[in-house]
């Protein structure tokens, strides 16, 4: 896996996301749901991906509003970014020690929460998880 801790979070993000795009199941999981999901970065600039289609797009941005049914927020230090998306903490785990903290509005977004980390998986070059959405 390349090292990726000193480049920007949205760049990261694109380049898993680009990774798991190029496994057959990577493009049927990016194409289940139309989503955005917002990174809050607590100590930093916040960013999004809006994946609509299949396509994966990550901006480095707030995204604008969406409606709740579009939208999912996920909130936490860089760092836990950092450690996600390098692999050195799993997104359960993360959620389990309180370094990262999904925003939903209600609990149907668990299924979101599964999508954006079996894509990080994917894009990591590591198994998926089972899919339970």
């Amino acid at each position: 896996m390349n090292q990726r801790s000193d480049r920007p979070l949205p760049e990261i993000l694109d380049e898993l996301l680009r990774s798991a795009a190029t496994t057959v199941e990577g493009q049927q999981t990016l194409r289940r749901y139309d989503h955005t999901i917002n990174f809050d970065v607590l100590d930093g600039r916040p960013f999004h991906v809006e994946i609509l289609g299949g396509e994966a797009v990550v901006e480095d941005t707030a995204a604008p509003p969406r409606p709740i049914a579009e939208a999912h927020n996920i909130r936490a230090q860089e760092a836990a970014f950092r450690d996600w998306f390098d692999g050195r903490l799993r997104f359960s785990d993360a959620i389990h020690e309180n370094r990262l903290f999904p925003m939903a509005a209600h609990t149907t977004k668990r299924h979101i929460d599964n999508w954006i980390v079996k894509l990080v998986r994917l894009g990591q070059g590591r198994p998926s998880i089972r899919d339970e959405y």
